[in-house]
């Protein structure tokens, strides 16, 4: 009985101290509330050293990716499975970017460009850091969470899809995100979009519809408008 005990006090430990590690740390979210709200314009620094406004980025979907470079747990193994799974999508960089966007306030270019060469980001992927404050203004309205936690972050796993018109439309989490999620995203904001579309095009032809109406309507009474004002005026 005592080592029953022993055992599963044990148990109970590892348990509490894997929930706590950094390394197992998974600060889950719900973005649905933030599906259709504008994201959150930021001043960053890519790779390179160069500024550029996140803004910069609307005219075409692309998926934002938190991360910091200097990670050993979830962060290399979410990256890895990534490249592998935009690999299997062959509008990468066509029809859509990808940005990793690190939320560490020590983050600099040549971290970034370390972490690229290590993980074998393909061109076309993107790397950026910013500004404490203004990082964590726009990953709070992504409601992705993250603390500092000695050397390390404990953070949300996931990755977050943009549309063109700069529009947060969709949320995939988990570290071991596959092909055919990323896929399934970007049909639906596709399909969204052409919906949209179609809505727009009903309206306007509705509307052309009405004011053809309105000028036969209009045209069709001018003879009578005509006759009429010449009886009155014998």
């Amino acid at each position: 009985m005592r080592n029953l005990r022993s055992i599963l006090c044990l148990a109970l430990l590892s348990v509490i101290v894997v929930s706590y590690s950094p390394c197992f740390a998974n600060f889950q979210t719900d973005g649905t509330k933030r599906i259709g709200s504008e994201l959150r314009d930021i001043k960053l620094t890519d790779e390179f050293g160069k500024k550029f406004q996140l803004s910069e980025w609307k005219g075409k979907p692309f998926f934002i990716h938190p991360m910091f470079s200097s990670c050993k747990s979830t962060c290399p193994i979410m990256a890895k499975n990534l490249v592998e799974s935009f690999g299997g999508l062959k509008d990468f960089g066509k029809d859509f970017n990808v940005l990793s966007l690190s939320f560490d306030p020590s983050e600099n270019p040549k971290s970034l460009r370390k972490f690229r060469k290590e993980h074998h980001l393909p061109t076309g992927w993107s790397l950026a850091f910013g500004e404490e404050s203004q990082i964590r203004s726009l990953m709070d309205s992504l409601d992705f969470r993250y603390v500092k936690t000695g050397e390390d972050f404990a953070h949300s796993n996931l990755v977050v899809l943009v549309d063109d018109q700069f529009k947060i439309r969709n949320y995939l989490y988990g570290v071991s995100i596959s092909s055919s999620d990323l896929k399934s995203a970007l049909l639906g904001l596709r399909n969204e979009q052409k919906d949209n579309t179609n809505k727009w095009m009903m309206i306007l032809t509705g509307l052309f519809a009405l004011v053809v109406l309105s000028l036969f309507v209009f045209i069709a009474r001018v003879p009578q408008l005509i006759l009429k004002k010449i009886f009155n005026s014998a």
